[in-house]
């Protein structure tokens, strides 16, 4: 097997106190060990926790299988996957040791996003009964099996929305996977159009036949994965495992390619969306105090059920904003500099209160009178006078 970013994975048994290293299946070589591509899909398809989502983007996490081998016009997807959010997630599974395999499986992968946006939700529906012999609303159907609660209307039109905008997870799944980013930047380009994040996942397989423990340990890593979307030109930076896609744009007046800055993550977009269709309008108020808390040294942590603005480290959460507007403070308050940036942000408020919760201070934060949350109408009110205090902070911290 090739080199990995891991050491080998030790079996420790404690109550016989031993341990063994596992060995890896070389499937070059193993012979008795029965892998394939179908092997591969079947088994992401039963457990599809197998694939790293919320760390590569969060959210399209939670994956729900639909089907394996849906048909395209350009070919069968091998896995197909959605979430109770209509975000939908294409998986390709190659066995990478095949050279062809290598050359062709990412503009094969990009060809059936280019496909898929351009169905319509009766389509998709159609293709997805086919396949899975069920009727009606499949997709829809399929997912409420899983989570309650789903609203019929508000699913199909995500749905709809996502293959409309080419809105989608790629995933590659594989084995020894060796491909030089740089080519698999330059497929990527040629679907820029799209709205796609991309990732490379390995499995890497290793024998468990060690007494009454037998069978194979599964372990996944991201070899590669988009990271930023600029409205530039392809870069590749430092760490290849990272690929920086761009999407050229046309100045209107001059015909020219226009650079601007970074574009949100698909998950950064969707919750944009989300305080949209709350409050109008309100997604550049809250882009641009981002951008000021960033510039100060803060970093965006984007959740698939919030953005959480951080200290560099990570190790302090100044605010965490929802997608329905309101704000929670919860992973500061559980140290005295936690309480105290509480206090004071509570005091820049007429009608704010410290809510301790019994449970302890990582999940305290401010709250109406009334027992509400705060939204974010709130903290834009107060941009200045919070950032000052956050910087202020921010001090304190830096000298103890």
């Amino acid at each position: 097997m090739n080199s990995t970013q891991y050491g080998s994975p030790i079996l420790l048994i404690p109550e016989k106190n031993q341990s063994f290293e596992l060995e890896p299946i070389d499937l070059t070589k193993d012979a008795a060990f029965k892998y394939d591509e179908d092997w591969l899909q079947q088994t992401i398809d039963q457990h599809p926790t197998l694939l790293p989502v919320t760390d590569i983007e969060p959210i399209f996490g939670e994956l729900i299988p639909v089907c394996r081998e849906f048909n395209t016009r350009v070919g069968r997807l091998d896995n197909l996957y959605v979430n109770e959010l209509g975000m939908l997630t294409l998986v390709e599974c190659k066995l990478w040791r095949n050279p062809e395999a290598r050359r062709k499986v990412v503009a094969q992968i990009l060809d059936y996003a280019q496909e898929m946006s351009r169905m319509n939700y009766d389509y998709l529906i159609t293709e997805i009964n086919k396949k899975t012999g069920r009727k009606g609303n499949s997709l829809y159907d399929i997912v409420s099996e899983r989570v309650e609660g789903i609203d019929e209307k508000i699913f199909v039109d995500s749905v709809t929305r996502n293959l409309n905008r080419g809105r989608f997870l790629l995933l590659i799944v594989g084995d020894g996977i060796h491909e030089n980013v740089e080519n698999i930047s330059a497929y990527l380009q040629k679907q820029a159009h799209l709205n796609f994040t991309f990732a490379l996942v390995e499995l890497y397989l290793y024998k468990l036949d060690h007494g009454e423990h037998c069978g194979i340990l599964v372990q996944p890593r991201i070899i590669a994965k988009t990271v930023e979307i600029e409205r530039a030109v392809i870069r590749i930076e430092g760490d290849t495992t990272k690929i920086k896609v761009t999407i050229p744009s046309l100045d209107k007046k001059s015909g020219n390619l226009e650079h601007s800055g970074r574009r949100e993550t698909i998950t950064e977009q969707v919750f944009y969306e989300g305080l949209d269709s709350r409050f109008p309008g309100i997604s550049e108020q809250v882009k641009g105090l981002f951008e000021s808390l960033t510039q100060g040294g803060l970093v965006l942590d984007a959740g698939s059920s919030a953005i959480m603005i951080k200290s560099r480290d990570k190790q302090f959460n100044f605010l965490a904003f929802q997608p329905d507007g309101t704000i929670r403070n919860y992973g500061c308050g559980g140290s005295e500099l936690g309480r105290e940036y509480l206090e004071k942000l509570a005091e820049l408020f007429d009608n704010a209160l410290l809510h301790e919760a019994p449970s302890g201070g990582f999940f305290s934060t401010i709250k109406n009178a009334d027992g509400t949350y705060m939204n974010v109408k709130d903290i834009l009110g107060k941009k200045e006078k919070w950032i000052e205090l956050i910087e202020s902070i921010q001090a304190q911290d830096s000298q103890d």
